[in-house]
């Protein structure tokens, strides 16, 4: 097989499922790492492009990310790209927030990325790649997603501690951080709150998941070889 192969953690909506459809197009075979059955099935009706192939784990059940890994091994043998993408908010203030709720979020969006990173990367081609997908609310935070951001900020900090640890592989490891994208998460904030955030975005608009899939493609280039530890804002201008 002469396609690249890539993996993607939560590849059937949402940002996850731009990613998936920008490297298809990019003539990527992607593997493609999803939980909920009924988007997996919705995401197979919509696509006409089929070199893909679908596969259920948990990513902070490390059994099942096992499993992965050898189904990846067995078929592929190696993958060339690594997207951790996969994560859930549950926003609340911390005074609220119980602790079943912040160790969801860092379970899933830190330790799952770190699960399947773990696994994966004896399989990763030396001169591969490895890209996270980190929040602003990482970088900065926010309000009520003390979980939510101490989570993103972390995978920030893996990005940068693995970058250097796989360096000698010729592998770049990269992180980027969305603003606020146009997705069903944001679909259901208040319109009058959703206006308010847009005017604090100099382009004036949310950005679309096809946005980080773009910088996905681009990371994961030749054209960006020499680029590893870095954190890409694509957010409109929102912490400029």
């Amino acid at each position: 097989m002469n396609k690249k192969i890539a993996l993607v953690t939560g590849g059937t909506s949402g940002i996850g499922k731009s990613i998936v459809e920008a490297l298809l197009n990019e003539d990527y075979r992607v593997i493609i790492n999803y939980i909920d059955k009924k988007q997996a099935e919705e995401f197979k009706k919509e696509q006409k492009n089929s070199d893909y192939d679908l596969i259920q784990a948990d990513i902070t059940n490390r059994k099942q990310v096992e499993d992965m890994k050898a189904f990846v091994q067995d078929k592929f043998h190696k993958i060339y790209l690594l997207v951790n993408n996969a994560g859930i908010m549950i926003d609340k203030t911390c005074n609220k927030m119980s602790y079943k709720e912040f160790d969801n979020v860092i379970d899933v969006n830190l330790k799952g990325t770190f699960n399947v990173t773990k696994e994966m990367l004896p399989l990763i081609e030396d001169d591969g790649r490895i890209i996270n997908i980190s929040s602003i609310s990482g970088v900065y935070g926010q309000f009520g997603q003390t979980n939510y951001a101490s989570s993103k900020a972390g995978v920030i900090a893996f990005t940068k501690s693995l970058a250097k640890e796989t360096a000698r592989r010729g592998i770049t490891v990269n992180a980027i951080a969305p603003g606020i994208i146009d997705t069903d998460i944001t679909r259901n904030i208040d319109k009058e709150i959703l206006e308010k955030l847009k005017k604090q975005i100099p382009l004036g608009k949310l950005g679309n998941p096809i946005d980080i899939a773009n910088a996905v493609v681009f990371l994961a280039s030749d054209k960006a070889g020499y680029i590893t530890r870095h954190t890409l804002h694509v957010d409109g201008g929102l912490t400029f």
